[in-house]
């Protein structure tokens, strides 16, 4: 359907497009007769012009200025052979007196629900109005000449490119098979097209059929393997991991914040083997591109907007310096010998920028506020580095996998966009989407995870997961 519907697909099968093609394929044929009649009297040294010699040079740039200007439109003219012969559509070239409403539409809009000026007195407003009529007739007209004459060179086209292939039927008979299946029947029904266009052939269906397979079939190939397993080996089933991000009633409105800040604490961490602190960031990088899948969302606030912005910055600073808020994480880890230690410097640093006001200083605060309250959930945690590393790392992969459970959601909005200019760069950035998580999203949808019963405009929102899975008793929704 998005194919089907794409703008240039329309604009190649009209007849202005096909007339072009056949314009600039005669001005072809009509430059190539005057480079054979003027190339020899050239070379005879017959210049008859000032230019001489360069004469020669500027025939041939400009004959391959002509060949490269004629390719696209007439690519596009071909575009009627894939449509299929029938009867119908013989029928419809033939009625090229015929000008379809579309052609004329918006100039007639413009006729009956332009705007007046309201200027002069009544009398100007007449001859104003009546000048106005008289040229978008004028207009309307020479549009519906074009769109005749248009037609009639497609005709010509089109009749000889069939005659053509009847010509050619019985070598293409022997090659190809023209019945169609019961799949190519079936998507049929989901072709758009303008009202009395010819009939797509079983090829054309089939080359749509066959560009999405390949997205998906590559796509798949792009497994976010990291991310994968993190999920597979750290999750519980009932992400514990964002239950507790509900201490002390202060949920964190982006999922996103979320991970980079629990990671900031993971990666600091010492004694820490070298390959797990790589194997997770790894997972958090693949991860938040498709938690920024889920965040998108063209009505949020500019609150919500803002806490992105942050989380994204903050990632930047983690990932690529190594730094929090400008304090290097190696002096953190320095500074800790015990995990409560190095939690503790993280807090008291939260602790002094969180309450910080000022021009610029948003995103400061906003990090702050983050690091702040879940540093105080894992203060009293008294194990070793590598026990707080794996807690940490089995919450950072259950507030991912409860922000993937709404792929499938995300995806479905993206293949029912709107915007017909956006629709089939959606579609195929949904297939790619779909083949990349198609594993995370067969794993979350396992029946033994208790996926919170919310609703579904909620389900995107990390704040409505804590208050159900911090206190599912006072929540207005029950789990599974």
């Amino acid at each position: 359907m998005a194919g089907s519907s794409n703008p240039q697909f329309i604009q190649a099968c009209s007849a202005t497009t096909a007339a072009s093609g056949v314009i600039c394929f005669l001005s072809v044929i009509f430059h190539l007769l005057i480079m054979i009649w003027a190339i020899p009297e050239i070379k005879s040294d017959n210049y008859d012009s000032d230019y001489k010699w360069s004469t020669l040079v500027i025939l041939i740039v400009q004959f391959v200025g002509i060949i490269l200007g004629t390719v696209a439109p007439l690519f596009r003219c071909l575009a009627s052979l894939s449509f299929k012969l029938t009867f119908k559509s013989v029928f419809n070239h033939l009625k090229v007196f015929k000008v379809e409403k579309y052609w004329t539409q918006k100039l007639h809009d413009l006729k009956y629900g332009g705007i007046s000026l309201s200027f002069g007195s009544h009398t100007l407003k007449v001859v104003n109005k009546n000048l106005r009529n008289l040229a978008l007739n004028i207009c309307i007209i020479l549009q519906v000449l074009v769109v005749v004459v248009c037609k009639i060179i497609a005709l010509n086209f089109f009749l000889l490119t069939q005659f053509l292939r009847c010509l050619a039927w019985p070598i293409q008979a022997l090659f190809c098979s023209s019945v169609e299946s019961n799949e190519t029947v079936e998507q049929r029904k989901f072709v758009l097209q303008l009202e009395d266009e010819n009939e797509l052939a079983v090829t054309i269906l089939k080359g749509l059929s066959k560009s999405f397979n390949q997205l998906l079939k590559k796509s798949e190939k792009k497994q976010p393997e990291n991310l994968m397993n993190l999920i597979t080996k750290r999750s519980t089933k009932d992400f514990q991991g964002v239950k507790k991000l509900y201490d002390d009633n202060d949920q964190p409105d982006c999922w996103s914040l979320a991970v980079v800040t629990l990671t900031t604490i993971a990666v600091t961490l010492p004694n820490i083997e070298k390959g797990e602190v790589k194997s997770l960031l790894k997972s958090v990088r693949e991860g938040l591109i498709y938690i920024t899948h889920v965040e998108e969302n063209p009505n949020a606030t500019d609150d919500y907007k803002s806490v992105q912005k942050a989380a994204k910055t903050l990632w930047e600073d983690v990932d690529f310096r190594h730094t929090w808020l400008e304090i290097r994480l190696k002096d953190i880890a320095s500074r800790g010998n015990t995990p409560p230690q190095i939690v503790q410097l993280f807090l008291d640093n939260a602790k002094s920028k969180k309450n910080i006001e000022g021009e610029g200083r948003t995103s400061i605060t906003i990090c702050a506020n983050s690091m702040y309250h879940i540093a105080q959930s894992i203060i009293d945690y008294k194990e070793s580095h590598t026990k707080l590393f794996d807690e940490l790392s089995s919450r950072i992969a259950d507030i991912m996998a409860a922000c993937l459970t709404n792929l499938p959601q995300v995806i479905a909005m993206k293949v029912h966009t709107s915007v017909i200019e956006k629709r089939e760069a959606s579609v195929k950035a949904a297939a790619q989407l779909l083949g990349e998580t198609k594993e995370i999203i067969k794993t979350l949808q396992d029946p033994s995870r208790h996926v919170p019963h919310i609703a579904p405009n909620d389900l995107p929102l990390i704040d409505k997961w804590c208050a159900c899975l911090g206190d599912p008793e006072s929540y207005p929704f029950r789990m599974h």
